[in-house]
């Protein structure tokens, strides 16, 4: 299957670049793969009036697609075609069935991405077929999925080293390992950077290269003007990119206190993929963010409608909860994320366990990531939470300084939110958010 999802989804991603057309992301489409809904029931739920259905076969060097392009409200056929080729003729298929469609839907092309569409990103097959395992692997969301998507998108490289989407999903991929805490930032970042620029080298028309550079130039360099710059650029190109508006809200907007404009980028990602637990989640941490902590909770709420074990809405009900008081009921929040994901922190819960006044559990958790840092990585946010909410702001303050020293590009998301709200008037935090290049009060200096 991985390889009929990432058909779709480089597809979805071309035609994304046609400023005239609204595509819904991949993500989205992809829940209603193989079920019975009419299509008139898929487009009102993706607020789609077109939709594009197909199939995959590959047969060793062989490669059949079907495409039928159907109206949503009537459910007619528009157009319909069946492709049988050599695999290597993918990317031939791909810019046919990408260029019929907007024939079909009178959508205005211009020179530029006519040209965009028209362009092949590699030759390679197999370099190709590594590219999409490891885009099928990153989409997982797994520590392990992460890592493995690393060796695909290097592999990947080593076959074409000129292919440039495989360079900024290697970028992507490092950052997020680097996020999660799965691997030292100064060790992989430096990498992604290059891979980043690597890839708009190759292709300057690229617009995911430039998102991906937008994050670690946020989150890494604390370039807030350039990081900005990219991301403008990014959506210039791919305008229905959800990843772009979404990172922009969160690596960006967000840790400058421009609230209003992050929510209303975290709404287009939204719009753009309606049923996607990802970017509902990040609309609720936007919100958190904002301090509009009904919403938040409104929004972690719908995504925990629409899957019951999503950890992190747990995760985000628990922070959401304590901020407003409700310290049982984060408490249970946050034991299910914790229950649930391989992802969510045990600090989390020590530190819903210490704003309840449950310090000898909190403290029972701090000592087992002390026993647990000294034979693995943990990220120093872990301790600065658990301390601050122990109200100890003496222990927390070495943690946070660490945390700058490594570039943790979890700080930057982080130094504003509502927790360390705690420690605003400390003049320690003054100098932490201004060597950040922000202010305490969430804004660009």
């Amino acid at each position: 299957d991985f390889f009929g999802d990432g058909l779709a989804e480089e597809i979805a991603s071309q035609l994304g670049q046609v400023h005239d057309l609204k595509v819904i992301a991949h993500t989205s489409a992809l829940q209603f793969k193989g079920r019975p809904d009419p299509p008139r029931a898929i487009g009102e739920a993706l607020g789609v009036t077109t939709l594009l259905e197909g199939s995959v076969l590959v047969a060793g060097a062989r490669l059949r697609v079907t495409a039928r392009l159907v109206s949503a409200p009537t459910g007619e056929q528009i157009w319909a075609d069946e492709y049988e080729r050599d695999r290597r003729d993918v990317f031939a298929i791909q810019r046919d069935i990408a260029e019929r469609i907007v024939g079909s839907l009178r959508a205005t092309l211009s020179p530029e991405e006519r040209t965009r569409l028209a362009r092949q990103p590699t030759a390679d097959a197999e370099a190709h077929n590594l590219y999409l395992l490891g885009r099928y692997y990153f989409g997982k969301g797994t520590f392990s999925g992460r890592r493995r998507s690393v060796e695909y998108f290097e592999q990947a490289i080593k076959r074409d080293s000129l292919f440039a989407p495989a360079y900024a999903a290697l970028a992507d991929a490092l950052v997020f390992l680097a996020y999660l805490g799965q691997a030292r930032p100064r060790e992989v970042l430096p990498q992604a950077r290059a891979d980043a620029r690597r890839a708009i080298q190759i292709d300057s028309t690229f617009g995911d290269a430039y998102a991906s550079l937008g994050v670690i130039t946020a989150a890494y360099d604390w370039d807030w003007k350039a990081a900005e710059a990219l991301f403008r650029r990014a959506l210039t190109l791919s305008p229905n990119s959800v990843y772009a508006h979404m990172w922009y809200s969160f690596f960006v907007l967000s840790p400058l206190g421009r609230h209003d404009d992050a929510l209303a980028e975290m709404r287009r990602a939204l719009d753009l993929d309606p049923v996607s637990l990802e970017v509902r989640y990040h609309l609720g941490v936007a919100n958190y963010m904002a301090r509009r902590y009904d919403s938040a909770i409104a929004e972690y709420r719908r995504a925990l409608d629409l899957d019951q074990t999503y950890a992190p809405a747990r995760d985000g009900l628990g922070f959401s909860y304590a901020a407003i008081g409700r310290f049982d009921d984060a408490v249970s929040e946050m034991r299910r994320a914790v229950a649930d994901s391989t992802v969510t922190s045990d600090a989390v819960l020590g530190y819903v366990y210490a704003l309840a006044g449950r310090h000898t559990e909190a403290r029972a958790i701090l000592r087992a990531l002390t026993d647990r840092a000294r034979h693995q990585y943990v990220i120093p946010m872990d301790f600065s939470l658990l301390y601050t909410g122990l109200g100890e702001p003496d222990a927390a303050f070495p943690w946070l300084s660490r945390a700058y020293d490594e570039r943790l590009p979890l700080l930057v998301g982080w130094v504003n939110a509502p927790p360390n709200d705690r420690l605003r008037n400390d003049p320690r935090f003054t100098a932490l958010v201004r060597d950040l290049g922000l202010d305490a009060r969430g804004s660009m200096r």
